[in-house]
């Protein structure tokens, strides 16, 4: 790449984007990438001749991996400094469609708290039974508990009535943030991120709102408190592990530049299962848009199969509204004179057209399958959203499917030799 007649002229094609595309967060993303690599050129052929090296040493992982993951496990050139070097995986990762992608833990306990923060009144669950709330009649704190299949949770929230009389503004985005930096940081107990980063992703508009914004959310998060049992694997052994009580997030250092925040162990620690999301979602004006998106991408994270096998898997509507917090038919029609299009209808296709406007690369397509004509919102809601992942968002998750499937085999293979180790044992105990 150092030849003069191959040289990226990266000033020229940085030209042609702003002319093309015009203005934008994730545009300005490409345009400051573009930026920082034509300033530092020289050490960008380095960093590009030691990714070709890579993929031609690795052409398997070059083809199943995404690029984030293949640039970590890979990619390391001794001779350019690690801040140099993490600026030329960022750029690059925007740069490309794989990249447009975050990744963050997710399990029952995180999607708990972000439905709650996002409707602090009313939270279901299609399961019956799964999720109930109380309010403890000493303290007036609100008791949420969550029993599913390998975990059990409880959540604990003081002055419920003073800090969570409505939806937590930007509440589910920060806490994803959050979980987004704790993967990019190795689970340490520290998290640390820069407020600007908050402006970049789209969140808030500035610093000054940044500070203002993470500083309520954090604050709120603190009254936040969980504890629970959490089922282990070992591969068909497995173990239950209590949780002791702790808040969200134990401590917080925050100024107008930085941020350190500290979470407990019970999401440090227990966390198997990563999920994309895409980045433009940050900047989704539509909170329930947003909260829609998110629970796409959580559900086909547990969907890897069927996206696998035929590219799509459905979400119920009345699975949608119980996420989003609408209310039930019942309470519309015992408190809002039937006005189901206006508080169940209309807030669910408000953000599923708010994703298409937002979307980049027509990446998610959204189709509501129901009778149009129904007669009743119970007809309504037995409808659902068929979703579609096209490009490296079906990549990622077809190949979740393809390591699972294996870790399966896996496990049931080494059973198998179990089982025949100890019928070859009894038969020898036999004949003696």
């Amino acid at each position: 790449m150092s030849n003069d007649k191959t040289r990226i002229n990266i000033k020229e094609l940085k030209g042609i984007i702003e002319n093309v595309t015009g203005s934008g967060s994730f545009i300005k993303k490409i345009l400051d990438s573009l930026e920082f690599l034509a300033k530092n050129q020289e050490a960008f052929e380095l960093y590009t001749k030691a990714i070709q090296d890579a993929i031609d040493a690795h052409p398997a992982d070059a083809q199943n991996m995404s690029v984030d993951e293949f640039l970590d496990t890979y990619v390391h050139v001794s001779d350019i400094d690690d801040n140099n070097q993490s600026k030329f995986r960022n750029a690059i990762l925007d740069l490309s469609s794989k990249g447009a992608y975050d990744k963050l833990p997710v399990t029952a306990l995180t999607n708990l708290v972000k439905t709650f923060m996002n409707n602090p009144n009313r939270l279901e669950s299609p399961r019956s039974g799964r999720i109930t709330m109380e309010t403890h009649y000493l303290t007036s704190d609100s008791i949420i508990t969550y029993n599913g299949t390998d975990a059990s949770y409880t959540l604990t929230v003081e002055r419920v009535k003073e800090l969570f009389a409505k939806r937590v503004q930007n509440g589910a985005k920060i806490f994803n943030f959050l979980l987004q930096k704790l993967n990019e940081q190795n689970y340490l107990e520290n998290t640390e991120f820069q407020l600007a980063e908050l402006v970049d992703a789209g969140i808030y508009s500035n610093t000054n709102s940044a500070y203002k914004g993470l500083k309520t959310v954090l604050d709120k998060l603190m009254r936040m408190h969980v504890e629970g049992t959490i089922t282990v694997y070992d591969g068909r052994k497995k173990k239950q592990v209590f949780n002791a009580k702790a808040a969200l997030v134990a401590s917080r250092v925050i100024s107008f530049k930085k941020c350190v925040v500290s979470m407990p162990s019970i999401i440090r620690n227990y966390a198997p299962y990563i999920t994309i999301l895409p980045r433009w979602g940050y900047a989704l004006p539509n909170e329930n848009a947003y909260m829609l998106l998110d629970y796409i991408y959580y559900l086909a994270r547990q969907n890897t199969d069927k996206l696998r096998e035929r590219g799509y898997f459905a979400i119920s509507l009345d699975s949608i509204r119980m996420h989003l917090g609408l209310p039930t038919p019942e309470d519309v029609r015992d408190n809002s004179n039937r006005e189901y299009g206006k508080l169940i209808v209309k807030p669910i296709e408000d953000a599923i057209v708010s994703i298409e406007d937002q979307q980049e690369n027509n990446e998610i397509t959204i189709t509501p399958i129901y009778n149009h004509e129904y007669k009743d919102i119970h007809e309504y809601l037995n409808g659902y959203l068929e979703i579609r992942l096209t490009g490296s968002a079906l990549e990622y998750m077809q190949q979740r499917a393809v390591e699972e499937s294996k870790q399966k085999s896996k496990v049931m293979s080494l059973e198998k030799k179990k089982i025949a180790k100890k019928k070859s044992s009894k038969n020898d105990d036999a004949k003696e």
